[in-house]
């Protein structure tokens, strides 16, 4: 498997939530992170979602900046999302993409 994203959808205010989004770092850079990134959005128009969300850590720049390209503005972030995990001391950044009519 090469990677894999994960999707929940929440119809009490017409969003999805990219739950996860992962490629094999020998798998990096060759646009699969764009493909499942765009299943997603794909499926949060079919489900009639108003909006993608997703959090990420402010250490992986360049899933931030592939969010960036795709439309995603920040709208939050938490520094304490992480605390008593492998992650501790980073930061959550909240994205969201409106989808639109």
């Amino acid at each position: 498997m090469c990677g894999y994203v994960g999707t929940e959808y929440e119809p009490w205010n017409r969003r999805l939530t990219v739950a996860d989004i992962e490629v094999a770092k020998d798998h990096q850079g060759r646009g699969i992170g764009r493909t499942l990134l765009r299943h997603a959005i794909d499926r949060g128009r079919d489900l009639g979602a108003e909006h993608v969300w997703l959090e990420v850590t402010h250490l992986h720049t360049r899933a931030i900046r592939m969010y960036q390209r795709r439309g995603f503005a920040f709208c939050g972030l938490n520094t304490s999302l992480y605390l008593g995990t492998e992650s501790e001391g980073e930061t959550a950044l909240f994205t969201s993409l409106p989808l639109g009519p």
